[in-house]
């Protein structure tokens, strides 16, 4: 099982972050090896979308496609503090194992990634 991870200090970097993630969730869904995955979530068409576009080079108009429904399908969206719990929630019992690819060491943020994976971790 593997899912995006959306998370953010703030709205403004929230929403900053939904859609780079939408850019490659329609990367990747324009993959047609990724169709089964589409099916079993219902989007059964946006792939085919997704990969006609891809073969016309459309790559920033694809992202257009993702909506808020299919980000949440394939993302865990919130902030830093919210995060812990949505993932539990979501995943409980189902991994082993969580990459966060949330921050680099220095950032302004750490002190609160640090809290979001203490509470991870609990």
């Amino acid at each position: 099982n593997s899912s995006f991870m959306v998370t953010g200090p703030n709205q403004a970097a929230i929403n900053a972050k939904k859609e780079a993630v939408k850019k490659q969730i329609a990367f990747y869904c324009s993959t047609r090896s990724y169709s089964k995955i589409l099916d079993v979530q219902g989007f059964q068409d946006l792939g085919v979308w997704l990969h006609e576009m891809s073969l016309k080079q459309q790559w920033d108009q694809m992202a257009e496609l993702i909506t808020d429904e299919i980000l949440d399908a394939f993302a865990v969206v919130g902030g830093y503090s919210e995060i812990p719990g949505l993932m539990k929630e979501r995943f409980d019992g189902l991994l082993d194992e969580v990459v966060l690819n949330a921050i680099g060491p220095g950032s302004q943020d750490e002190a609160e990634v640090k809290k979001a994976i203490e509470k991870l971790q609990s």
